[in-house]
C-alpha cells in the first residue's frame, strides 16, 4: 500500500505536516463535490502516487488551489494524509477484503481483467404493480440468465480497487452491509459524494456499461407501466453514479431517503432505479420517516422497483432478509453468498 511504501522509505512528515496532511483528503473531497464534473479528469493511475516526494506533496497541496488537470498533486495529498496515520493498515487493511461470491473467499485483493460487456436480457411480461404515484415494481424483471451476469461483473469489480467495504459513521458505528460505490463515493457521515474513497484513496469503479443501459431500460418500462395504469409518467435519467450494497442475512437499513444527488436532480425528481438480486428482503415504504406506519412488500431476485417524479423523496428501508431464497440456478452458476444484493442507480447532476 502507499503508507507501506512511505514507511519503507522512511519519508515521514514532521508532528506539524502530519496533522495539517490528516485534512488533505478531506479538503480533496469538498473540492471535489463542488466540482463534481472535474471527477473524470483527476483519476489516479496506481504508480502515479508514488512519483511524487512526500515534502514536495505537502509543498504543492498547500500552496495551490484544486487543478483538476494536475492529478499527480491529489494523489501525493492522500499519500501524505496515509503517512500521517503513520500505517496502511489504519486505512487499506482496517477492513478484510469481502469476496461477494463464495468460492472466492480465500485469497487476496487483486485487480481483475473487465469482462466482456454481457447481453443483459429481460423478462417479457413482468407483474406490475404501481405502489405509490412515481414507485412502480416489476416483478421478476431480470431473467436469471442476465442474474448471472450482473452477479459475475459485480463480483470482478468488488475485488479491485474501490471494492467492497462496510462503511461507518464517525463514532466507529458501522452500517449493517457491505457498500462499493460507482461513478462517485458515497459517504456515509456527510451524506456527500466525492471523488476519493477516505478510506484508502481509491477512485471508485465506473458503471460498466451493459448495466447502466439495463438502468436505463428498466426506467422506460417502469414509465410505461405507470401511465398504462393512469399514474404519472417517470422522468428521464441517465444514471451517473450506482451505489451496490450486499446484505447479509441478518442485514437491514432503517427508514431513509435517498437526497445526496444535486438541487437540480431532485427538483426534476430524477429517479432512483433499483435491481435487486439474491435472498428476498421486506422493503418498507412511505412518506413519513415511521417504519410503524409504513407499507411492506416483498423483493425477490429479479426484481425492479423505481421512486423517482412525486415519489422520488419517499422513506424506504429493509427489516428482514429471507435465507435461503435466492434462485437455485443463480447461486449454482456463481456462488453467490447468502444475502441480498441490491444495486441503486441515480443521477447526482
Amino acid at each position: 500500500g502507499a503508507a507501506d511504501r512511505v514507511a519503507a522509505d522512511g519519508r515521514r512528515t514532521d508532528p506539524d505536516k502530519r496533522k495539517q496532511a490528516m485534512g488533505l483528503v478531506k479538503a480533496h473531497n469538498r473540492r471535489q463535490a463542488a466540482h463534481p464534473a472535474a471527477k473524470s479528469a483527476s483519476r489516479l493511475q496506481h504508480d502515479d502516487v508514488f512519483d511524487v516526494d512526500l515534502g514536495e506533496a505537502s509543498a504543492r497541496t498547500e500552496s495551490s488551489h484544486y487543478n483538476p488537470a494536475d492529478p499527480k498533486a491529489e494523489g501525493a495529498a492522500w499519500l501524505a494524509a496515509m503517512a500521517a496515520k503513520g500505517s496502511a493498515h489504519a486505512a487499506c487493511a482496517a477492513q478484510s477484503p469481502f469476496h461477494l461470491c463464495g468460492a472466492e473467499h480465500e485469497g487476496g485483493h487483486r485487480v481483475v481483467a473487465p469482462r466482456p460487456a454481457p447481453r443483459l436480457a429481460t423478462t417479457s411480461s413482468p407483474q406490475k404493480r404501481v405502489l405509490l404515484d412515481g414507485l412502480v415494481l416489476l416483478k421478476g424483471w431480470l431473467d436469471t440468465a442476465a442474474q448471472i451476469e450482473v452477479v459475475k461483473l459485480v463480483s470482478d469489480l468488488g475485488k479491485g480497487p474501490g471494492g467492497f467495504y462496510v462503511p461507518k459513521y464517525s463514532d466507529d458505528a458501522r452500517l449493517a452491509l457491505n457498500m462499493m460505490c460507482l461513478g462517485h463515493h458515497w459517504d456515509p457521515n456527510t451524506g456527500a459524494y466525492h471523488a476519493l474513497r477516505e478510506l484508502d484513496g481509491s477512485t471508485p469503479p465506473d458503471i460498466p456499461p451493459s448495466v447502466k443501459q439495463l438502468a436505463m431500460d428498466g426506467l422506460d418500462a417502469a414509465s410505461a407501466a405507470a401511465t398504462a395504469e393512469g399514474a404519472s409518467p417517470l422522468p428521464k435519467m441517465c444514471p451517473d453514479i450506482c451505489l451496490v450494497n450486499f446484505y447479509s442475512q441478518g442485514g437491514k437499513l432503517g427508514m431513509h431517503q435517498d437526497k445526496s444527488e444535486s438541487r437540480d436532480s431532485l427538483r426534476r425528481g430524477a429517479p432512483v432505479v433499483s435491481i435487486s438480486i439474491g435472498d428476498a428482503a421486506d422493503f418498507h415504504y412511505s412518506m413519513t420517516d415511521r417504519l410503524d406506519l409504513s407499507s411492506k412488500v416483498v423483493l425477490e431476485s429479479g426484481d425492479l422497483l423505481v421512486f423517482g417524479g412525486p415519489a422520488r423523496l419517499v422513506y424506504h428501508g429493509i427489516s428482514n432478509i429471507y435465507n435461503n431464497t435466492a434462485p437455485k440456478q443463480l447461486v449454482e452458476a456463481t456462488k453467490l453468498r447468502p444475502g441480498r444484493l441490491n444495486m441503486t442507480f441515480r443521477e447526482f447532476r
